[in-house]
């Protein structure tokens, strides 16, 4: 899928080509997933990052404190330069881009994973293998939180859907009930 805005792309195939260069392309995409959901999930971030009133260096200089040690050092300078352009609004749309490039250069199928909390890396890391087992090929699932799910989780690769979510069973024991 290419994205509307060109420079997404270009971003995603900046950091893509910088994560092969470095041999951290695997770490890379954890780490950008990590710092996605933080973005997206802390509101205090996201309305800093966007305040025209904070100027670009302070914004720099808190973003560089709070990834320094925590994620991968070349991710670290991208997200610092995507602040600087003035660009982190769009780190989801180029952590989309990025992992859809990343899946042509592995050969690997991107998806998704849906889950009522947040799930450690390692549990994300068993569910890439079991559905990589059954469909076939490698698997990379960006993590997404849905608060609104009662349990389990939903795993979205291309079309197909393996949903083991508490709440689909609940749907199929009611339609069972009542028929």
């Amino acid at each position: 899928m290419q994205p509307k805005d060109p420079d997404i792309g270009a971003y995603a195939e900046a950091l893509a080509d910088l994560a092969r260069a470095t041999g951290g392309l695997e770490r890379i995409g954890r780490d950008l997933d990590a710092v996605r959901a933080l973005v997206r999930g802390n509101e205090k971030i996201r309305r800093f990052a966007a305040d025209p009133f904070v100027r670009t260096e302070g914004k720099v200089r808190a973003l560089d404190e709070l990834l320094s040690g925590r994620v991968h050092p070349a991710l670290r300078h991208f997200v610092l330069l995507l602040t600087e352009e003035n660009r982190l609004p769009a780190l989801e749309a180029i952590a989309a881009a990025f992992a859809d490039r990343v899946s042509a250069l592995t050969g690997s199928e991107t998806g998704e994973v849906t889950a009522p909390v947040p799930l450690p890396a390692g549990k994300i890391a068993e569910i890439e293998r079991e559905v990589g087992r059954i469909i076939g090929k490698g698997v990379a699932l960006r993590a997404r939180v849905d608060p609104d799910l009662l349990g389990g989780v939903r795993v979205r690769v291309g079309n197909t859907v393996f949903d083991g979510t508490v709440d689909r069973q609940l749907d199929d024991l009611r339609r069972r009930l009542l028929s």
